[in-house]
């Protein structure tokens, strides 16, 4: 028994139409109000980075800088003085 092309539309499009359903429900995150505010409250005020952490990613720079001859990346951060 073989589709002809009407049936093998339909297939296609119940398969696209699952697809896009599984996408959606893994990539979308859905927040309670209260949740909601606590995340938007931490993008708006971000907990200060350790003194360890800012050593750290200042090593990381200066060391691909040393083997790439230039520093290029895509994290535009510079330690503020203390």
């Amino acid at each position: 028994m073989h589709a002809n092309s009407n049936d093998r539309a339909r297939i296609t499009t119940r398969v696209t139409a699952h697809e896009h359903q599984d996408i959606e429900e893994h990539s979308i995150i859905r927040l309670g109000q209260n949740d909601m505010k606590r995340f938007v409250d931490a993008l708006d005020n971000p907990t200060p980075i350790s003194e360890r952490l800012a050593v750290s990613l200042k090593q990381h720079l200066e060391t691909r800088q040393h083997e790439t001859g230039r520093c290029r990346s895509t994290v535009r951060w510079v330690p503020k003085p203390r």
